[in-house]
């Protein structure tokens, strides 16, 4: 078996932080690469040695290792080559502002000739960032479009 280099050990870490392994195979990895045959690094790593072989045979069909021969692996350096897909950034949480009647008609009479959005803030004695949302909500507001505060 390959040997750990700190070429080998940086791509393990590089796929570890991009994602693509968890830290439990990102372990296996290193021990695969530490120890001179699987059954020491399974061994070491309290694992049963199918249970290894398993985990390195998927991570090979994914594209994150290449086979090499029989038990035998090479960590990609292209991650084109790689199949497995990212989970896709979670969506921005949406809250909505929730204000009264009063606070609503105060909005539209006073927003644009009041002062500042603190000064606002002060006097509706709400954040500055439900005011923001606020006036957005209400389509007063011409510099935030609801870019940030979505």
């Amino acid at each position: 078996m390959p040997e750990l280099t700190p070429e080998i050990e940086s791509r393990i870490d590089n796929l570890l932080e991009d994602g693509y392994v968890s830290t439990v195979e990102a372990r296996i990895l290193k021990a695969y690469y530490t120890f001179d045959t699987q059954k020491e690094a399974c061994h070491s790593l309290g694992m049963i040695p199918t249970s290894m072989s398993a985990i390195l045979s998927g991570l090979s069909r994914e594209g994150i290792l290449i086979k090499m021969g029989r038990g035998q692996y090479e960590v990609t350096d292209d991650v084109g080559t790689i199949k497995k897909e990212l989970p896709p950034p979670p969506d921005p949480i949406k809250t909505e502002v929730i204000m009264s009647k009063k606070e609503r008609s105060w909005m539209l009479k006073n927003y644009k000739k009041f002062g500042t959005r603190t000064q606002i803030a002060r006097h509706l004695k709400r954040s500055k960032t439900d005011v923001i949302r606020m006036a957005i909500a209400l389509k007063l507001d011409q510099k935030n479009k609801g870019s940030r505060c979505d």
